[in-house]
């Protein structure tokens, strides 16, 4: 009788998609790209010219004095600070982008945020303060190198081998980002006569510039204009 028969199996739901910020499905994978691209050229500039520069502006020494390695040294425990406070902000990372609106917007605010930070050690020849605005890098770190990679995993118009190619593009950033540097920051520096310290106003100018043409973007994209045109 088709009472004794077995019910049939219950309706076995799909994976879920993990989840996106509605408003950031319009985002465009340019402004993504572009943003982080930058990002990285930040945290090579604060990570390979920091303790240089605590060593020659806040610390005000020339090379091969005493001043400068002690800038240079303190500089070095506050990188390690830095990789040290890593840990627990990225323990926060997923409620810090829920805080933001999502990965797009705090990927932005990750590039202001290396702006600003860079800004306070630039403005200062205190080494408390600016070694707490390098340690505190940290959390712009983290959400440069995780938040495209987070916008791509959650944003459902990428097929699987589409969000495989794509994610392909954004690893590619640290590349270019590191070109960048290569090319650019020698003959700034020469420029400059030789002060390091130029490689932070670059980062802090690109910094500003960017995180306003990705603010206004998203402003575009959430109030259903087209913003930047997607690759």
């Amino acid at each position: 009788p088709a009472a004794c028969l077995p019910a049939p199996p219950a309706h076995v739901a799909e994976p879920a998609t993990p989840e996106l910020f509605p408003h950031e499905a319009t985002v465009s994978f340019r402004l993504v790209w572009w943003v982080t691209t930058i990002g990285w050229t930040q945290a090579m500039v604060a990570a390979f010219f920091g303790t240089a520069v605590f060593g020659g502006y806040v610390f005000g020494g020339d090379p091969g004095t005493h001043q400068y390695d002690a800038g240079v040294r303190f500089g070095t425990w506050c990188v390690a600070g830095q990789a040290a406070a890593c840990v627990p902000v990225g323990m926060c990372l997923p409620a810090i982008v829920r805080w933001a609106g999502g990965p797009a917007h705090a990927l932005v605010g990750g590039v202001a945020g290396f702006a600003l930070l860079l800004g306070c050690i630039r403005s200062t020849t205190e080494p408390y303060v600016a070694g707490a605005a390098l340690v505190a890098t940290a959390l712009p770190y983290q959400l440069v190198t995780n938040c495209a990679y987070a916008w791509v995993e959650g944003n459902p118009s990428f097929g699987p081998e589409e969000r495989g190619r794509t994610t392909g593009r954004v690893t590619r950033t640290l590349a270019v980002a590191q070109c960048l540097l290569a090319v650019l920051s020698g003959p700034l520096v020469e420029l400059a006569g030789g002060q390091l310290v130029v490689a932070f106003d670059a980062a802090i100018f690109l910094g500003v510039g960017t995180a306003s043409v990705g603010a206004w973007s998203l402003r575009r994209s959430r109030g259903g204009g087209k913003g930047l045109e997607p690759l």
